[in-house]
């Protein structure tokens, strides 16, 4: 028998049975917010709510999985109902459930960022424009950021404000890029990240009857991390919860720190006007020291126009934070290399008790050296995804061609994988020949036989080859499960076998199998299930929508962790080193002339604090090696905001030495 009253402490309990109505949650670092989120849903369904009815969103898999275990743990029965995911993974079923209202069919692939960029360097080749200048990584990011603001390509075209700016970055031809990028999106019955959002959105928008279904389908939901919701996002929740006015959203204003994914922090005040929300206030940390909260405290107390609150630990005072200056970056490594070292003999930690946080990800090669040169085993936080190997992606670009034939970007990965004699000269030939026909490059595979073409007979023969023993397993999409289905490709076209001759090849083999493994729990955990689909379509959306982080398994591995802040939000380690604490580093150049940009670098350096437990380091350097030359960095101004109560320090810097020597005198 659950008792809610003991399990959670006063403030956790009025957030999770004062659950009708709008409420905001403002969850501090460490507070607890997964736990009331969980125990919410417990208690409405202890209280004869019917899971079904029950709608979460969150921003990873991993916390997706993590709420419904822990909801599973206290309420087993019915859990499973609960609709619970990612923005993208509960989105994305809708969308599939609904695709005709917005002419796509439910098959849609969901192109990743290296799909979109494929298909941006397309385009601006087929324009005959630079692309030195129209790079395609700031062509996407320009096209998203327009898309977080809901503006489509035939909108963006029309904002003169917009062009008068592509005009002045020298890119004036992006609206074309933007319009034929769209084009051909929904030629191939695709959608990147972001048209997943924006469909949804207008899908609710311009059909009342469909947002009408879900408004009566769903009476409750909850929202975490809400502070990193950008437009898009908290104008579909809006929609959804208007009718019942029964949403829940947990976050904490000073721990925004995405604003260049498009998070908007103003939402916190919008859903405060919009729905007149209840606020809560969870300021209780139980990860850290006092002494370490309290030092959070006095930096985000900088920050202006917050939400007041005051987090408290009542755990152990702890040490004082250690600030400590190093002369440059490689005895900056040396200092964390030994330190591990001695903290792991003296005092019995595990590597992967430690974490190094840096502000970009250029600071982890003398990491990397210096642990490497001592032994130390280390893994680096978001490195490269499994599902984004080659072999990998060799593998899943046939299943999204046989899920969706219009998928043009992967169908061009396949079609001479592994090698069957149709070259480049042969594929540019039938890609012309598509755009000539306004047709997919599938339905022009079909028409090889054309005389436009100009093909050789034996051509013709590999490609027709190549198009019947792909279309019959296309016909067999819905009849054979995606396990067997896959394992039939493999076999069939020989891909294990092409890569024997590679030196790789045990690894590529692994890697490979462990797909086949994915596939066969996704079928396997499924199965028998009648509220899962268990066809292609959802295994590849299900895997399409997995991020790096998800891949990462931090229990698994006892090495040491090297990341970015902005990676480490969300996770907690026994013992922390922030490095490069230095002004034009950390805080960004790029934030020092915008008052509202350096709060933000506030708030990240807030969450970089919060990430510790038990011991906490801050280092900087007094030169560093940047842009080929030594550079002689002024200390990061937020160490100066630090109340000198909370650390200890060593180094030369005056202001720092001043503050301590008042603080000494205060105390005698």
């Amino acid at each position: 028998m659950l008792n809610f009253k003991k399990d959670l402490n006063d403030a956790q309990y009025r957030a999770v049975i004062e659950f009708k109505g709008p409420s905001l949650v403002i969850a501090g670092a460490g507070s607890g917010k997964t736990r009331v989120l969980t125990y919410r849903i417990a208690y409405m369904m202890a209280n004869n709510i019917e899971p079904s009815k029950i709608m979460g969103l969150t921003f990873t898999n991993k916390a997706s999985v993590e709420m419904r275990e822990r909801i599973a743990m206290l309420v087993p029965q019915n859990s499973r109902q609960v609709v619970l995911g990612t923005f993208h993974a509960v989105f994305g079923k809708i969308l599939r459930n609904e695709a005709e209202h917005i002419g796509y069919t439910s098959n849609y692939t969901i192109y990743d960022t290296e799909n979109s960029k494929v298909l941006i360097r397309q385009i601006v080749k087929d324009l005959d424009l630079d692309s030195k200048i129209y790079k395609d990584i700031k062509v996407l990011k320009r096209i998203s950021a327009a898309k977080n603001h809901m503006i489509t390509a035939s909108a963006y075209e029309a904002h003169h404000e917009i062009i008068q700016n592509d005009r002045y970055h020298n890119m004036s031809e992006l609206s074309k890029i933007y319009l034929l990028y769209e084009e051909r999106c929904k030629k191939a019955n695709a959608m990147d990240f972001d048209d997943m959002l924006l469909n949804t959105y207008f899908l609710f928008k311009n059909h009342s009857e469909v947002l009408e279904h879900y408004q009566n389908r769903y009476d409750y939901f909850l929202v975490d991390e809400f502070q990193d919701t950008n437009l898009v996002q908290y104008e579909i929740i809006k929609m959804l919860a208007t009718k019942s006015k029964n949403l829940c959203c947990v976050g904490d204003d000073a721990q925004s720190i995405y604003s260049f994914r498009g998070a908007q922090i103003a939402n916190i005040k919008k859903f405060r006007d919009d729905f007149n929300a209840k606020i809560y206030k969870l300021e209780q940390n139980y990860r850290s020291t006092k002494t370490i909260v309290n030092a959070a405290n006095s930096i985000i107390g900088k920050n202006k126009g917050q939400i007041p609150k005051n987090l408290f630990s009542e755990n152990q005072i702890g040490k004082p934070i250690l600030i400590k200056e190093l002369y440059s970056e490689k005895d900056e490594a040396e200092f964390v290399a030994e330190d591990i070292k001695t903290k792991i003999l003296t005092k019995h930690y595990h590597f992967k008790d430690f974490a190094v946080l840096y502000r970009t990800n250029a600071q982890s090669r003398i990491f990397e050296e210096l642990l490497r040169r001592q032994n130390i085993p280390y893994r680096i936080y978001g490195g490269f995804s499994f599902y984004q190997r080659a072999e990998i992606k060799n593998v899943l670009a046939y299943l999204f061609v046989i899920s969706n034939p219009s998928d043009d970007i992967s169908l061009l990965r396949i079609i001479n994988f592994p090698r069957r004699g149709i070259g480049d000269t042969t594929i540019k030939k039938i890609r012309q020949y598509a755009k000539r026909k306004a047709i997919s490059l599938w339905e022009a595979l079909k028409d090889i036989e054309s005389e436009k073409l100009s093909l050789s007979s034996s051509v013709i023969l590999k490609i027709k080859e190549f198009t019947y023993t792909l279309n019959t397993f296309i016909e067999d999409k819905d009849i054979k499960n995606v396990f067997d289905l896959t394992e039939s490709v493999l076999k069939t076209f020989g891909i294990l076998s092409f890569y024997a001759a590679d030196d790789d090849f045990v690894e590529k083999k692994e890697n490979v199998e462990e797909l086949l493994n994915s596939i066969y729990d996704f079928v396997s955990e499924n199965d028998g299930d009648t509220e899962q689909d268990i066809s292609l379509a959802a295994f590849l959306q299900t895997i399409s929508l997995i991020t790096d982080m998800d891949n990462q398994k931090q229990e698994d591995i006892n090495a040491v962790t090297l990341m970015t802040v902005h990676s480490a939000k969300g996770l907690e380690f026994p013992i922390v080193y922030i490095v490069g604490m230095e002004d034009n580093l950390f805080p960004s150049i790029m934030t020092l002339d915008s008052p509202i940009k350096l709060q933000e670098e506030r708030r990240l350096f807030y969450v970089a604090i919060t990430r510790a437990m038990d011991e906490l380091s801050i280092l900087y350097c007094q030169r560093r090696y940047k842009y080929n030359k030594h550079e002689f960095p002024n200390i990061s101004r937020f160490l100066l905001e630090i109340d000198s109560r909370f650390y200890e320090y060593y180094g030369t810097n005056y202001s720092m030495l001043k503050n301590k020597m008042a603080t000494t005198h205060t105390k005698k």
